[in-house]
Order: C-alpha cells, then structure tokens, then sequence
C-alpha cells in the first residue's frame, strides 16, 4: 500500500473508530462558515428583503427549534435500531453498525447548521433590530436546514432497513464480497502457494508486529519492495483479521541458500508494510463477516429466540454469497520479483466455508427448515469449480449434511 493510500486508510479507520470527530469537524466548518459569510451584504439589485434583523433573529430561533426536535426523533429511532441490533442479531453485528459512517455524516451536517444558527444568531446581535436581514447569511442557513432535513429523511429510511433480517444480512454478504475484491486486486501477479512454504527454519529472522491489533492483510508488492534482496522471501504467516500482540512473530525472512547475509533492518522494513487494525472488521478480515451471519444464525436457532426463519434466510443469503467468493483468488499466496519474493497465509474457500457452516450445522441439525436449506446449500455449491482441496471440503460438507437429513428422516 502507497504512502497516500496508508495514510488515507488511516484517516477513514480513525473517522470509524473516533464516533464525535465528523461531527465536531462539521460544527468547526458551521461557526467558520457564519464568521465568512454570515454577515455579507446582498446588492438592492439582487434581492429586495423585508425582514429585519429581530424578525430574522426569531426566525433562525424558530429553524433552531425544529432542527432540534426533528433530531430528537432520530435519536430515538437510532436507540431503538441499537436496541434491536444488540437483542436480534449480536453484538459483533452491532459494531458493524456503529463503524457505518451514514449516520456521522448526517450529524456531521445537523452539527454544522446548528453552529452555523447560533453563531449567525450572535452575529445578528450587534445590529440595529430595524435594519434588514443580511441576505447572504439567511439564505445559508435556510440551505443548511432543507438539507439537514432531507439527510434526515434519508438517514430514517436507511435506518429502518435494520429492522429486516433479509436486507441485514444482504447488506453483510455484500461488504464481504466488496472485501473479496479487494483482496483479489492486491494479489494479480500471485501464484498460489502451498502449506510447506511456511515451514518456518530454525535460522530464519523473524518479522515482529509493530503494534497491538488485528492483521490486515498486506499488499504483496509492498512486501516484496521491502524485501529489496533477491534471493530473500518474506513469508507471512498470520492471516488477515489474527489478533496479535506488539513484538509478536507474525513472519520470518529466509534467503533461498542457506547462509547468504540479510541486511540488518530487512526484518524491520518488512514489519512496517504489515498494519494492524485496533478493531476487527469486514475490509480488514473476510471471515469476521461471515461469523457475524454465523452469530445471526445460531441466536435466531437458540430456544430463547426460536426463530428458525430467520436462519434459513442467513443460510439463503450464505449461500449466494459462497458462490460469489468460489470464483475469486483465495488462499495462501506468493509473489517473486527481482527485488525479493512473498509468501503470504490466507485463508482458502474451504477454511470460510467451515467457518460458516460448522456452528449451524450443529445447532441446527434437529430443525428441518435448516436441514433442507444446508442441502439447496450443499446443491448450489456442487456444480461450482473449485480446487481439489475445496472440492474435498464441499464433499465433507455435502455428507455431514446429508447425513443429518437421514437421521432425521430415520427419527421421523
């Protein structure tokens, strides 16, 4: 990853974590905005208004006021959505929705046009109640409120979307297959790469996290750039989304004949290009989409839920979305250049299939709706081309599957 590009994926991963900064840069840009134009004239020519500057001050207090009711309901419906998240799906689906920015930029856009009301209001202060409204200024702020209100409208409709399994589930199976891209793009000009590629040597340097968090998946070019000695090969050993602790081995370098010299700080560059996130999420980790259906899954079959509805539809929206990632690169990977090479451990079609599968299949194996959907499941992804090693994992998948349905059928 480039420089520009490392630094803007931090910016847009602090604006995730941090929940007030957009909405105390949009305040910031509000009371800038009214200092700027607030108090600018209009030629006679160009408008002829007829408030005065107290008429003008009760009407920003009046905007004022349903700017802020029309708030409150967004709060409580925010609260409720919250409610429902946490009680309907789980708590990693929450902090799905707590890192979507739709809700921060709308009150981003709220904190910029209450600032930009109250500090007009100040404004207005100091002039002759008689004399006639800035023209400039009011006319800002009546922008601002028709557009924190059609935000507003928009934000209720984007919102309520959370109250239906279908579209939630939908929403998640999409980030993952837009992370799949992602992923897929970083490894043009790969090969695949086989398990004996991370036998680690006894001599080999080991590569160390720069800091605590999970592992995002590194672009292979910058691995190899960093490497910058031929015959030396990075191989990253832990996969995209692994916890890891500051100073933990998540690699090693190892030149191609034993006893060729690697430069001092080769480990060192090479640690700097592999980042880690302080939380887990989809763009940073494939799989913790998928759990996060799988948690859907499994709460809507527990007894004190019993909702096995809701799972066959999880299971439903797994299934297009198994079939959208069999075409794609996936699995462990490796890169050679004449400034070095790169093995990197990502995990394979079979590794993301178990994951999602293996919880559901035990937790749902005594309720017939989920056994049939497993089967259209296990049917879907017969006819996709898969490598041997996947292929064998679809199989198992396919007779543990058909099994629970002759068990079933032999209880019944």
């Amino acid at each position: 990853m480039s420089g520009v590009q490392g630094i803007w994926r931090r910016l847009v991963e602090v604006t995730r974590e941090t929940q007030w900064l957009l909405p105390l840069l949009g305040a910031i840009v509000g009371v800038l905005l009214a200092l700027a134009l607030g108090r600018v004239e209009a030629s006679p020519d160009e408008v002829n208004w007829t408030l005065t500057i107290s008429e003008g001050r009760g009407t920003l207090l009046s905007w004022l006021s349903i700017l802020f009711a029309a708030f409150s309901i967004i709060l409580a419906l925010a609260t409720l959505t919250i409610q429902n998240v946490i009680s309907k799906y789980s708590v990693r689906m929450y902090r799905l929705y707590q890192r979507d920015l739709r809700d921060r930029y709308v009150l981003a856009l709220f904190a910029m046009t209450a600032s930009y009301i109250v500090t007009e209001q100040i404004l207005l202060r100091s002039a002759d109640p008689g004399d006639p409204v800035p023209a400039t200024g009011f006319i800002i702020a009546f922008v601002l409120l028709v557009a924190t209100g059609v935000a507003m409208i928009w934000y209720i409709t984007t919102i309520t979307r959370w109250f239906r399994d279908d579209s939630v589930a939908r929403r998640i199976a999409r980030r993952v297959l837009v992370a799949a891209e992602v992923r897929e793009s970083l490894r043009r000009g790969t090969v695949p790469a086989g398990e004996t590629a991370f036998d680690r040597p006894h001599d080999a340097l080991p590569i160390r996290a720069r800091r605590s968090g999970y592992v995002v998946e590194p672009d292979p070019h910058d691995v190899v750039s960093a490497v910058s000695q031929p015959g030396v090969t990075a191989v990253i050993a832990r996969v995209q989304g692994a916890p890891v602790v500051e100073g933990e081995e998540i690699g090693w370098l190892v030149p191609a004949d034993a006893g060729v010299p690697m430069a001092p700080d080769a480990a060192d560059r090479v640690g700097r290009v592999i980042e880690s996130e302080p939380e887990r999420g989809v763009a940073g980790s494939i799989g913790y989409g998928i759990v996060v259906l799988v948690d859907t899954a499994i709460m809507a079959l527990s007894p004190a839920v019993n909702d096995p509805n809701t799972a066959v539809q999880i299971l439903e929206e797994m299934t297009y979305l198994y079939v959208g990632l069999a075409p794609g690169e996936l699995g462990s990977y490796a890169m050679e250049s004449s400034a070095g090479s790169a093995v990197i451990r990502s995990p394979s079609f079979a590794e993301y299939l178990q994951l999602g599968t293996k919880q559901i299949v035990l937790y749902g194996k005594d309720d017939p709706l989920v056994v049939d959907a497993l089967n259209r499941m296990a049917a879907s992804l017969a006819s996709v081309d898969l490598s041997p090693d996947d292929r064998a994992a679809i199989d198992d998948f396919t007779e543990r599957v058909a099994e629970l349905d002759r068990l079933r059928r032999a209880g019944g």
